[in-house]
């Protein structure tokens, strides 16, 4: 859910053209480019706010690392951005069904899918794993949703991808 510039929801947009986009992204610099650049493509919302876990209104986010890199601050520095959990995304925008969730939202993913309501309407993830939730921490966290995870790059790496059996 971090759209970063929007370079995904472009592609994502372009090879399938009836799907709608949610395009999350929490760094302010970052927004202002992903507007400019899905602009041209109404099924693409842009939405600006940091994904979380749990509802609250706003989280701070670190702004010292690259733009693509930072996360939810532990402390009182960076700047304030509003908050939104997934749940909360379907509810606002009416959707029943997630084809695909796409998740890179810098270490906030045990957050985010340990209590996840949201996964049951889910049908495919692509998710990059940061810190100490690895494979094992996801794999335990979709199961009872009834999605199985898998392996798609070599251990070195951080990108997984999770389906409904069919």
């Amino acid at each position: 859910m971090r759209a970063n510039i929007g370079i995904t929801s472009l592609f994502l947009a372009a090879r399938y053209p009836g799907a709608t986009i949610l395009s999350v992204e929490p760094h302010p610099e970052n927004f202002a480019l992903l507007k400019t650049n899905v602009a041209e493509v109404p099924r693409i919302l842009p939405i600006g706010a940091c994904v979380t876990g749990a509802s609250q209104s706003s989280v701070r986010l670190t702004s010292d690392q690259a733009a693509w890199g930072n996360r939810i601050a532990t402390d009182d520095q960076g700047v304030m951005v509003p908050a939104i959990t997934i749940e909360g995304l379907c509810k606002q925008h009416g959707i029943e069904k997630i084809d695909l969730l796409k998740l890179d939202i810098e270490g906030a993913e045990e957050q985010v899918l340990k209590d996840g309501a949201f996964l049951v309407r889910t049908e495919h993830i692509i998710i990059e794993l940061h810190d100490n939730y690895g494979f094992q921490c996801f794999e335990r966290d979709i199961a009872p949703y009834g999605l199985v995870a898998q392996k798609i790059r070599p251990p070195d790496t951080y990108l997984w991808t999770a389906h409904r059996p069919q």
